[in-house]
């Protein structure tokens, strides 16, 4: 199944913690912010502080805009993204401090629930040609740019800000466009 989500179709949520809101791009069949299999958001951060307590999940957070952030993991992981795309991975349960480093920045989130899904998360700032393998489930998210999607029966243009959602996808998949977040989530062997 070939799904585009487009910004309109984006709900705004409270941050666990309720010192922000999030704006939701997708989440799993049935998924409230309390339980879920995967979630996908992104975040505005304004302030330094701590994030919201996410114990059983696994999290991926992906710079978009602004200067830079700190992230400090149980006082002993330090993750420092200064570059658009570059990308942190953490436990949910860990105590996360976010310092900025200059100004609010937004931020993609990936969450999924532990040991449910392995997930795979490239970001690509250039203009690329690549293959996506089949996979329970896939994501792409164009930042800035137009993405050009192929598949054994369609070509999808994913217009800049726009998520595509692919399901039980069975053929390769050939992506091509800059600025783009790829998400593949598998079943993990571990359930």
């Amino acid at each position: 199944m070939i799904k585009i989500i487009p910004p309109e179709q984006f709900i705004i949520t409270a941050w666990k913690n309720g010192k922000g809101e999030t704006v939701q791009l997708a989440i799993s069949a049935g998924g409230t912010l309390e339980v879920f299999d995967w979630r996908l958001s992104i975040a505005s951060v304004v302030e330094d502080g701590v994030f919201s307590d996410f114990s059983g999940y696994e999290r991926n957070l992906i710079l978009l805009q602004g200067n830079g952030i700190k992230l400090t993991h149980n006082d002993t992981k330090v993750d420092v993204l200064k570059k658009p795309l570059s990308v942190s991975n953490f436990s949910g349960s860990d105590r996360t401090v976010v310092r900025l480093l200059n100004g609010k920045i937004k931020d993609f989130n990936v969450i999924t629930k532990a040991g449910k899904y392995k997930v795979c998360l490239q970001t690509y700032v250039e203009k690329q040609l690549l293959k996506v393998i089949p996979s329970a489930l896939c994501f792409i998210y164009s930042k800035s740019d137009t993405s050009i999607i192929k598949t054994a029966t369609k070509e999808i243009l994913l217009a800049a800000n726009h998520l595509l959602q692919l399901t039980d996808c069975k053929d390769e998949i050939n992506i091509k466009g800059c600025q783009m977040i790829v998400v593949v989530l598998t079943h993990s062997e571990f359930r």
